[in-house]
Order: C-alpha cells, then sequence, then structure tokens
C-alpha cells in the first residue's frame, strides 16, 4: 500500500476504519501535516482535523471533507 501511495504525485493517504493515518507520501507531509513529527498513537485523521489549525487551513473543502470524516466514522 505504501508502494502505491508513493507513487501518485498529490497528497495522499490511508486511513484505517478509525481515521488512523498508516500510509501517507512525501506530498502530504509536505502540503499537510508531518505526520513523522507526532507519535503513532496521535495520527488520528478526526482530531488533527479538528485540533490542528495548520492541517484546517490546508484543506481546501476543509467544511465537506470533515462532515463526510464524521460520517464515515460513525457510519
Amino acid at each position: 500500500m505504501q508502494a502505491m501511495v508513493d507513487k501518485l504525485p498529490f497528497p495522499s493517504f490511508i486511513t484505517d476504519q478509525r481515521s488512523k493515518v498508516i500510509f501517507w507520501n512525501q506530498e502530504t507531509e509536505r502540503i499537510i501535516f508531518p505526520f513523522p513529527s507526532c507519535s503513532p498513537e496521535d495520527r488520528y485523521l478526526l482530531q488533527l482535523l479538528f485540533l490542528e489549525s495548520g492541517v484546517r487551513d490546508r484543506i481546501q473543502n476543509w467544511s465537506e471533507f470533515s462532515t463526510y470524516s464524521v460520517a464515515v466514522l460513525a457510519g
């Protein structure tokens, strides 16, 4: 999965069913969030979406993306 994500030219990541980010590429680190800077226990997309203003500012459709993400988790 990591090799597939690495080949994508735009920010890309894969989460598990609880929104934990498990794979990401360098574009994600550069544009959205430097995942290696936090512990694996803190790499939850929903947590970052709502608690990290930098992430919120970097996602162009933050409102739609966060609504969708919460719905998927609740789903």
